[in-house]
């Protein structure tokens, strides 16, 4: 749909700068393959992708879902692409966090804005649940357990993750609510590197 908008590839290639926006290195190799090697760590390694595999009802459900997963990601991520470089196109000064909530507001019809806003809204609560149960998984098995109390009972490190778990949300709350909240691409990347430990 950006496309069309657009006005088709060539019209993207002529308003917007060839070697910033139709190059996979643009910041650089090593910058961007960095980001590309720490994704793909990421996702193989994070508790929330894991565990959404291992505990499909079948070996084949769980192979068929990660073939759907490997088939829409790059479709979805090419079309996000496009989305984010019409905005440029027409907005150049907007914020990147704001180009696809207001692309789908100005160009989708009312429901179909309305659903896919909602979700957003529930895939940005599944990333924050899955970080924040990965992040409190290690803070308690790796942390707590190990140092402070090496005899815990199954029902004390479940309180100690809900604990922590609480801690974690309010920290982010309060990072979100300042500036900091802007710098998801980089928030994202520092929780994979993180969970790769």
């Amino acid at each position: 749909m950006a496309l069309n908008l657009g006005g088709g590839l060539s019209a993207f290639r002529e308003a917007l700068p060839s070697d910033q926006y139709f190059s996979l290195f643009a910041r650089g190799t090593m910058v961007d393959m960095g980001a590309g090697i720490s994704l793909i760590l990421g996702v193989i390694t994070t508790q929330a992708y894991i565990q959404a595999i291992i505990s499909a009802k079948s070996l084949k459900i769980s192979k068929s879902g990660a073939i759907v997963s490997a088939v829409l990601i790059p479709i979805v991520g090419t079309a996000g692409i496009f989305v984010g470089m019409y905005m440029k196109m027409t907005a150049p000064n907007m914020v990147a966090g704001e180009a696809l909530p207001t692309f789908i507001m100005q160009n989708l019809p009312p429901l179909v804005a309305g659903m896919v806003m909602a979700t957003l809204l529930v895939a940005l609560v599944g990333t924050g649940a899955g970080v924040a149960l990965g992040l409190s998984s290690m803070i308690c098995n790796d942390i707590y357990k190990v140092y402070f109390n090496k005899n815990a009972s199954d029902k004390t490190l479940l309180k100690a993750a809900r604990i922590i778990i609480a801690g974690i949300l309010i920290i982010v709350a309060i990072l979100a609510s300042g500036n900091l909240g802007s710098l998801i691409l980089g928030w994202s990347f520092m929780s994979m590197g993180l969970e790769e430990q």
